[in-house]
């Protein structure tokens, strides 16, 4: 399905089934989920960590082969290619799928709004 979300057209099967599509068009980048864990290379350049105020992590961003991992401790990874095209959402089991949307929404690319 489609989506236009902050300016953008974005393909996704099944992470924003809550919003409207639209119409079939150019799309700007495509969302897709896999099984957790998808098989990638363990990135070796963890360059920034966020903790909460307890201590405990709350995101992990990596440099990886094609673009970046973020991993948000505990509740999923997201790959982004080098091109901000394609975004690949891994989900921890057990995770509700508002959670999965507020990351990707809120978090993942926030500069999209």
């Amino acid at each position: 399905m489609i989506f236009m979300l902050y300016g953008f057209v974005i393909e996704s099967a099944d992470l924003l089934q809550k919003l409207t599509p639209i119409s079939p068009r150019k799309v700007d980048a495509k969302i897709q989920r896999v099984s957790y864990p998808k098989s990638f290379s363990q990135p070796s350049d963890w360059f920034m960590n966020w903790t909460l105020p307890g201590g405990e992590e709350w995101l992990s961003c990596a440099k990886t082969e094609g673009g970046y991992l973020l991993r948000f401790n505990e509740l999923a990874d997201f790959t982004i290619d080098r091109n901000g095209r394609e975004i690949v959402c891994m989900p921890r089991s057990g995770i509700p799928e508002y959670t999965i949307q507020h990351l990707l929404l809120d978090q993942v690319d926030p500069s999209r709004h």
